[in-house]
């Protein structure tokens, strides 16, 4: 079983890898006020993406679990 799960592991990783290389075009990224940064590889963007949105779900659970509950509030 243990066997099973790296192979799983290596063909996700071979897939990322093959996605990552597939997306290195460079891309302009607009921000708001007619900023912009120029030749950005599209990889870098998503997953600059990626890392952000995980780094907001973080923050949602952990204020979901710091939060106290309804049964806390009673006297």
């Amino acid at each position: 079983m243990r066997y099973l799960v790296w192979a799983l592991r290596l063909l996700v990783f071979i897939a990322v890898l093959m996605f990552a290389l597939k997306n290195t075009d460079p891309v302009a990224v607009k921000f708001y006020a007619d900023y912009v940064v120029q030749d950005v590889p599209l990889i870098v963007v998503m997953l600059v993406v990626f890392v952000a949105g995980a780094l907001f779900g973080l923050l949602l659970t952990c204020l979901l679990y710091t939060s106290p509950s309804p049964r806390d509030q009673r006297g």
